[in-house]
């Protein structure tokens, strides 16, 4: 046997790759899921020849691309991502086998990603790349990015962007921003970007959902549970869900699902904790669960809460993650949990380190006092069981606000303090003979 065929036996892998076919079509839609009329058509007519979807869990993505998929004029393709993908080679075939019926992909490609040791990067790349460059106006879909952290996949993806054709559109949903020149690619108009905010419902959208899972509702309902939910698709449906077996009660059902829209509901608890909580690292849930205690949250604030140097890292990689944190303000500094899972993260502090929340709220509001947020300080010091300590405080804070003409926030304050002490402080006894001339409370009085 010759040298020649020696090496062509040696080099040739010994089962050859069959994709999966369910990882090369959308997943089945929900059938409660409501059109999302006016997204489709944004991304429809974008001119941008990259989509990025990106949303914690539960805003429907894979819905989104699935329903821009079998609405598009043009052919589309659909590669269902995960942990495998961050093979370079593992992608590489799967995308091949994803663009074949999209684009004129050269048969010996498939040949040479046989190879044991295949030329990616001298033929390979090149040749995906010029498939594409040919190919008339498709739609790619790469749902689930967020499962792939390979930078050598990413560059690979970025390489093939580069020759999409006029018309034609890649489009990525994930949980968290892909590592790709996303700055680069903005200032070039070459990617158009969807978030948390764009994917909320409301109004028509949030009463479709709950019509369609049996939840006869009206508008004053629609608004408290977007109102409730923060327009997060999967906690409208589950919501949705617990209201519709309430017609067996005494109580209207809209009132059942509304009243039972809390991070801690079982069914809202089991989804986040299972998709959101449990996924991260162990150093990372225990960050999350002792800075839910605050309404909202800094890099600095977290460190003097937890204690851990490395508050800064952790916080922008919440951000990062897309770990329902919500931004405060355009400086990327202050944030805040969504409300249903904040109060799922409470809930798991009171579970797992009862006995640590009093301390939690305590240096929280030092951390508030020693900053002159005032209100903050006195209520983070009333959960901490440390209300006498903070009386003259919450007087001050109090008059100060009346004095700003801001009497409700002084009597939002003052509604805060447990009756004993009001009782036995004639500092908040002044202070409550001020707020009685400004606003009509009983306890001002």
């Amino acid at each position: 046997m010759g040298d020649d065929d020696h090496h062509d036996r040696g080099d040739h892998a010994a089962v050859r790759f069959e994709p999966l076919p369910t990882k090369l079509r959308p997943p089945h839609t929900p059938p409660a899921a409501v059109f999302r009329a006016a997204l489709v058509e944004s991304l429809m007519h974008a001119r941008e020849p990259l989509a990025i979807v990106e949303a914690p869990a539960g805003y429907g993505k894979s819905t989104l691309l699935a329903q821009w998929a079998a609405a598009a004029e043009s052919q589309c393709a659909w590669l269902q991502l995960d942990t495998t993908e961050n093979d370079p080679l593992g992608l590489l075939r799967y995308l091949t086998a994803a663009l074949g019926p999209v684009a004129p992909i050269d048969p010996g490609l498939l040949d040479l990603l046989e190879l044991r040791s295949p030329p990616v990067e001298e033929r390979i790349l090149p040749g995906l790349a010029s498939a594409i460059a040919d190919a008339r106006p498709f739609l790619l879909v790469l749902d689930d990015g967020h499962h792939v952290d390979s930078a050598t996949c990413w560059r690979y993806i970025a390489v093939l962007l580069e020759e999409i054709p006029s018309g034609a559109h890649i489009a990525i949903g994930t949980r968290h921003t892909p590592p790709l020149p996303i700055a680069r690619l903005r200032a070039a108009g070459r990617v158009t970007v969807l978030r948390a905010d764009d994917l909320r419902m409301a109004g028509v959208e949030a009463r479709s959902l709950l019509q369609a899972l049996g939840c006869d509702v009206g508008g004053d309902e629609v608004g408290d549970l977007v109102e409730a939910t923060e327009g997060w698709p999967i906690g409208l449906t589950l919501a949705g869900l617990a209201g519709r077996g309430a017609d067996r009660c005494d109580i209207a059902p809209t009132a059942k699902a509304v009243r039972r829209v809390h991070g801690d509901q079982h069914d809202i608890a089991a989804y986040l904790t299972s998709e959101v909580l449990h996924r991260q690292a162990d150093h990372v849930q225990d960050f999350m669960i002792r800075t839910a205690i605050l309404d909202r949250m800094s890099a600095p604030l977290c460190r003097a809460v937890t204690l851990r140097d490395d508050a800064q890292d952790l916080v922008e990689r919440l951000v990062r993650g897309n770990l329902f944190v919500l931004g405060l303000d355009d400086r990327d500094e202050w944030y805040r949990y969504h409300h249903l899972f904040g109060e799922l993260l409470r809930a798991e502090l009171e579970r797992r380190e009862p006995d640590d929340v009093a301390e939690l709220h305590r240096r929280a509001a030092e951390w508030f006092r020693a900053h002159g947020d005032g209100d903050r300080a006195v209520r983070h010091g009333l959960a901490a069981g440390e209300g006498e300590a903070f009386v003259d405080l919450a007087a001050q804070t109090c008059d100060a606000h009346t004095l700003r003409g801001q009497a409700e926030l002084a009597r939002q304050l003052f509604a805060c303090l447990p009756d004993d002490l009001i009782k036995d402080s004639p500092t908040l006894q002044l202070t409550a003979a001020m707020l009685a001339v400004s606003v009509s409370d009983d306890r001002v009085t």
